[in-house]
């Protein structure tokens, strides 16, 4: 599937030993999520899987979770696309959003403030 526009923003994705004062403790490099512009959701891409993207998108319940799903599908060329097969949950932290995917029984950090290259 191809995008209108290439704009897009980058995030850092982090592992460690939990937050502390807006921290990431003990910090790893577990990939980065991408905001293409235009785009409801952000796109992750793990160091662990590079091929495989995962897709994280705000709840429809509440403004500070965060659903991440293994699938997204364009029912129809121009429509809007769908988001399918969640595979795990995320919070809004201060500067950071939590997502646990038991899958992979670990939590990554995806800090809020995007990188600029």
């Amino acid at each position: 599937m191809r995008r209108k526009s290439n704009q897009f923003t980058k995030y850092e994705l982090l592992t460690g030993s939990g937050v502390r004062e807006g921290i990431v403790k003990c910090p790893m490099n577990a990939g980065y999520a991408y905001h293409h512009e235009g785009d409801p959701h952000y796109e992750l891409r793990l160091n662990l899987f590079p091929r495989v993207r995962f897709y994280l998108s705000r709840s429809r319940a509440t403004q500070d979770q965060w659903l991440v799903f293994s699938k997204e599908t364009e029912a129809e060329p121009g429509k809007t696309k769908k988001l399918n097969q969640p595979i795990g949950v995320g919070v809004s932290l201060r500067q950071y959003i939590e997502i646990k995917i038991p899958l992979l029984s670990s939590v990554i950090y995806m800090r809020l403030f995007p990188e600029y290259e």
